[in-house]
């Protein structure tokens, strides 16, 4: 009897549902199991099975019941007065809910630690140092062990220490930030021991601070391991009086074998040998914590676009230490203009080119050069579009440098407009090729004054993006006679700027329709059936497409259709303005869907008639079958489904993991027949932390205290709205003041984390 229609000949893409934020518990299991369920649950109806500790870190900060577990092994409060007096305390000194999350999570015991003799001292010196509420917790939420360590005997004797050899507060905290644990081990055990092995080296002492401010790990490992770096690093040739010996030490300890071997075999793949690898070592350390895709990238550049010889940057290996996107590629692009233009006779200098300042390189390659105003632009924009390209991919492909490079090099190769793309835009110049290809304009001042048109309506530069990226010919739209008409018509209706923007970005093609025989007509059929300019607005927001086809392919016929079959014209606005996707459709899949629905049983003039149609054009035939083997699962019959999809076409929406984990609620914990939930399907509809677990464990209150004998009807604790819950459930029960807080605590678990999204809200 049930005949499903596979969603083939719908127009549009996959309708995606908004997701609400996740609660603390949950928002660690996207799809909690159902073990995870009925252990929260378990705690509710029995909760000596938790200590006070567990339970606390549960309902106060939001731990995974098995973490809690873990944690209040070594926890030995009983009373939240200690706890709470910590997260008190760590409030007062600047840090977020988050914060205070972060660090208890990666050290529980601080929760017992005694907030007046423990913790404040220590607070307070941080502060008396100078160190802000922001480094506080940035130190401690790195390595909250600290804490716990003595304060005369250990942090004050670190501190003053480093403070001495740094001659610094600042530094001081600086490389406390770098490195927290550099506080926490008592000076004489690493700290102490690795200065003076570099001092009995004959490190200079500044050198030493300098290591200690800028990498203070290099000086917080075993001495021993610390004294087989130094003389290997002294036995390469490396001079323990020059700046690079420290540096070369910083390195080693970093570097793992297996990462020297495969820089070594990067270098030697472009000639160099292992002495040239070492000699460069010598001199520029840091080009062997160069990334690999670094090394390839700027070997390939200098080589093959600057003509310069692989031995050569072996022996000036500061060469790789530039970035492609901010010096090397701008840089070139102006030298490369100025020797097609005969402006100089050959190339500079490539160390002075490209590790000269910033200053120094714009007025030699770039003002002196009055006969060339255009350079300083040309640079600002190889700048840019260098950046907007390689931001979109972190190791840059040889294939798409070279690619750019040469359209530097030779800039007539490629079109004005595919130029525009790539410098404006950061498209990658594949796709600049390819879409300039229906671009007509050679300057830049169309484009320019579309840009400016969208600015001035409210669009942000990654909105502006967006747009252009989805539909460039709009960048060939004559603005004032397309565009500015349309967004001056949208605006007179009351859309707001970020109206506009999200219509534009989400469908730009709209841009490009008749502003008279189109979008004023479909905008005005809108606001003739659901009767307001702000639901018409809404109703486009949701599906943007909805101004882009005519009212006569879709729309009418589809709110005809609706209309031969009897439904309330009042049913039909609700439905264009919840789900203005199920009207763009083809009109005889539209009306298969609507015979199929009253052939189910549904009635036309009941409202969830529209949200069966709803559904049913939403819904694959795959997931249709999906959802009712899991209700078949729980013991339902097809027809049981038949009847529920009636009542609530919504259960066929609801996730595979919400539909088994309420199930399983319900029937475990709330021992509920599954046929009952059958026949009251909507009782699907609530959210397991938002609802369910919440009102449970006030009933479970209830119950355990005897404050009422038996368990409530479901629907009414479940459905019935939060004024009339905490009415009936928590106000009047005045010999339970408790319960209020109770039911707060088990709402607002995820007050801490509010990130991630979830299937259960």
């Amino acid at each position: 009897m049930f005949y499903f229609l596979s969603k083939s000949a719908l127009q549009f893409g996959k309708h995606t549902a908004a997701v609400s934020p996740t609660h603390k518990l949950f928002s660690f299991h996207l799809s909690p199991s159902t073990i995870t369920l009925r252990f929260f649950i378990s705690t509710l109806e029995n909760p000596s099975e938790l200590s006070f500790a567990a339970s606390y870190l549960i309902s106060k900060l939001g731990f995974s019941p098995e973490s809690a577990l873990s944690a209040s092994k070594h926890l030995n409060f009983k009373t939240p007065e200690k706890p709470d007096s910590v997260i008190h305390i760590f409030k007062h000194y600047g840090f977020s809910q988050v914060q205070t999350f972060k660090l208890v999570k990666k050290y529980p015991r601080v929760l017992s630690c005694n907030p007046e003799k423990t913790l404040l001292p220590k607070l307070e010196f941080f502060h008396s140092k100078g160190v802000s509420n922001k480094d506080i917790a940035h130190i401690l939420c790195t390595y909250p062990q600290i804490l716990v360590r003595s304060l005369e005997n250990c942090i004050t004797l670190n501190f003053n220490f480093l403070s001495n050899l740094l001659q610094s507060n600042d530094k001081t905290i600086a490389a406390a930030k770098r490195y927290s644990p550099i506080l926490y081990h008592t000076a004489d055990r690493f700290l102490k021991p690795c200065v003076d092995i570099l001092e009995e080296y004959r490190v200079p002492k500044k050198h030493i601070a300098s290591l200690v401010h800028r990498w203070p790990r290099s000086v917080m490992m075993s001495p021993n391991h610390l004294r087989r770096i130094v003389g290997e690093v002294r036995k390469m040739g490396c001079d323990p009086l020059k700046p690079q010996f420290t540096t070369a030490v910083m390195v080693m300890s970093l570097l793992s074998e297996s990462g020297w071997e495969r820089r070594l075999g990067l270098y030697k793949s472009w000639g160099w040998s292992e002495e040239d690898v070492l000699a460069a070592f010598i001199k520029e350390p840091w080009c062997m914590m160069t990334s690999d895709d670094k090394i390839m990238a700027v070997m390939d550049f200098l080589v093959n676009n600057m003509d310069c010889e692989p031995s050569f940057i072996a022996k000036k290996p500061y060469l790789l230490k530039p970035g492609l996107k901010t010096t090397f590629i701008p840089r070139a692009s102006v030298v490369h203009f100025l020797l097609s233009e005969r402006l100089i006779e050959k190339k500079p200098n490539l160390v002075t080119l490209f590790l000269c300042s910033e200053k120094m390189f714009l007025e030699k390659f770039v003002y002196r050069f009055e006969e060339a105003p255009q350079l300083l632009k040309l640079y600002a924009a190889a700048l840019s579009s260098a950046h907007r390209l390689f931001s979109f991919q972190h190791s840059p492909s040889i294939i798409t440098l070279r690619f750019f490079i040469s359209t530097l090099e030779n800039p007539n190769k490629q079109s004005f407009a595919a130029s525009y793309l790539i410098i404006k835009f950061g498209f990658s110049p594949e796709s600049a090729l390819s879409a300039s290809k229906h671009l007509n304009f050679k300057t830049p001042d169309n484009p320019d004054l579309v840009i400016h048109m969208f600015q001035h309506y409210g669009l942000s530069q990654e909105q502006i993006f967006k747009l252009v990226k989805k539909f460039p010919r709009v960048l060939s739209c004559k603005p004032e006679k397309t565009l500015l008409p349309k967004l001056k018509f949208f605006h007179s209706k009351g859309m707001s700027g970020n109206d506009i923007a999200h219509i534009l970005c989400a469908h730009p093609c709209i841009l490009n329709r008749s502003l008279e025989n189109q979008i004023i007509l479909n905008f005005n059929f809108l606001v003739s059936l659901l009767e307001s300019n702000d639901r018409t607005i809404t109703a486009v927001r949701r599906y943007s497409p909805i101004l882009y086809h005519k009212t006569d392919i879709y729309l009418k016929p589809c709110v005809d259709i609706l209309e031969e079959y009897g439904v309330p014209q009042k049913h039909i606005a609700t439905l264009v303005y919840r789900s203005p996707r199920s009207v763009m459709m083809s009109p005889n899949h539209l009306r298969r869907i609507v015979e199929t629905v009253r052939e189910i049983g549904c009635d036309p003039l009941k409202p969830h008639f529209t949200t069966a149609v709803m559904v049913m054009g939403l819904l694959s035939k795959s997931g249709w079958e999906r959802r009712l083997g899991v209700y078949k699962s729980w013991g339902w019959s097809e027809e049981d489904v038949l009847a529920a999809f009636i009542k609530e076409p919504w259960c066929m929406m609801t996730s595979d993991d919400k539909i088994m984990a309420v199930m399983d609620f319900l029937v475990n914990n709330m021992d509920c027949e599954p046929s009952f939930i059958a026949k009251k399907p909507y009782l699907l509809k609530p959210g397991l932390k938002t609802t369910f677990i919440p009102r449970a464990s006030v009933v479970h209150f209830l119950l355990s205290e005897r404050l009422i004998e038996k368990k409530p009807n479901l629907v009414t604790l479940f459905l019935c709205s939060e004024k009339m819950f905490l009415e009936k459930f928590v106000y009047r029960f005045e010999e339970a003041p408790q319960l209020l807080k109770l039911y707060n605590e088990k709402l607002n678990l995820s007050k801490m984390r509010v990130a991630g999204k979830d299937k259960y809200c």
